[in-house]
Order: C-alpha cells, then sequence, then structure tokens
C-alpha cells in the first residue's frame, strides 16, 4: 500500500495540476459528511445543476447544495456542451458546469455515482485536471438500510422513494468490490466521528500530495 502511496503522490507532483476528488458510494453512506469535511478544509465545494425542485424543508437552496434551474436551461447548456457529469434520475436531469471545474480552484471536491465513474474521469482529464476518487461505505451495509428508514419517517422521502432507495441500495452492495477496484482511497469507517476524522486526514494528505 505504501508503494501505491508514493506511486499517486509521484504522478501528482509530476503532472502539476489542479487536483478534484470524486466522492461516490452506496446511498446514505455518508458522501456529504466527507465532502463537507473536505470543504472545512479548504477545498472548494463542486455544486451541480439540476431540474428538479428544492425538497420541502430540506434548506437545499439556502445551504447551496444544488444549482436549481428549469429543463429549457439546462438542455440549453447541454447543447452548448457546457457540462460534465450528466446523469438523469426519475426524470431530472443533473450536470456540472465545466465552467466550474476549469475555474482556477487548485482543491476541488464533488459527489457523482457509481454509473459515471468512466465518463467522468474522462471528462475531467480532459479539462485538464487530476481527478482522485474516493468510495464511502460502512462496513454495516444494515446500518444504510436503517438510515434510509430514518429519512422516510422523518417524512424527507415518500413511501415509493423509500422503496426505490433500498432497491438500488441493493445493487450498490452488489457492486461494491468492483466499484472499490476504480477507486484510489476507501472510507469505510463505523461511526459518523471515525468518518469524518478519516475524511479530514484524506482532505489534508491530498493536499500536500498535489
Amino acid at each position: 500500500m505504501e508503494t501505491f502511496f508514493e506511486t499517486w503522490r509521484q504522478y501528482l507532483n509530476e503532472a502539476q495540476a489542479e487536483v478534484v476528488v470524486a466522492l461516490f458510494g452506496p446511498t446514505a453512506a455518508g458522501k456529504s459528511t466527507v465532502r463537507d469535511v473536505f470543504v472545512e478544509n479548504g477545498w472548494d465545494k463542486v455544486v451541480s445543476f439540476t431540474t428538479r425542485e428544492p425538497r420541502a424543508g430540506s434548506g437545499e437552496e439556502k445551504s447551496k447544495e444544488y444549482k436549481f434551474t428549469d429543463s429549457e436551461t439546462f438542455d440549453q447548456m447541454l447543447s452548448n456542451k457546457e457540462l460534465v457529469n450528466v446523469n438523469a434520475y426519475k426524470g431530472q436531469q443533473y450536470g456540472i458546469g465545466k465552467e466550474q471545474i476549469q475555474s482556477h480552484a487548485a482543491h476541488q471536491v464533488l459527489i457523482t455515482d457509481r454509473t459515471s465513474i468512466d465518463s467522468l474521469r474522462r471528462e475531467i482529464t480532459d479539462l485538464g485536471k487530476n481527478i482522485v476518487f474516493v468510495y464511502v461505505t460502512s462496513p454495516d451495509k444494515r446500518l444504510l438500510a436503517a438510515r434510509q428508514k430514518e429519512r422516510f419517517d422523518q417524512g424527507q422521502i415518500s413511501e415509493e422513494e423509500y422503496s426505490e432507495r433500498l432497491k438500488e441500495l441493493k445493487k450498490e452492495i452488489e457492486s461494491e468490490p468492483e466499484m472499490i477496484k476504480k477507486s484510489e482511497y476507501v472510507i469505510a469507517e463505523p461511526t459518523k466521528e471515525d468518518t469524518q476524522e478519516r475524511a479530514k486526514e484524506l482532505a489534508i494528505e491530498l493536499k500536500r500530495m498535489a
């Protein structure tokens, strides 16, 4: 493992390019928690455009989790090839503006999904930046399902969405070995506090390596 880290350090140093960290993993694994720790340690948060409406009572607009836009504007940006990491979920579109990635921010962090790994790696590389994938999960997969139940009980998601998320979680767990192979780092801690501590260590280490 030490050899891998040294090889990766050398790669980043030689490339002398800005770094984008892409977090991915099962639903409710703590990706937002890890992203927030990176931001607290000097990383710029990459915010996606979406055509969906903000969730009621979620505070998404205030926290700037997404850039909310209409379908016509999104389609125009897509037509102009202004977006990367474009995905669709439940009839709504998501994508990241190239202009944000092409900014001179030296250290950026974003959240993506398992279906975008290969295309996102190509897109970010084509924009002249290094990309590091970090897989975020939990050693106790029952905890992931329990977190979805908690969101349902709190009214954050509907019964239909709760059922869909459990089905998707099953697929995510089944694909985990393959996804880990596609990542440079893995965060799989038993508690939120441990996850935050590991995320802080990684955020600091990757800035030193860049």
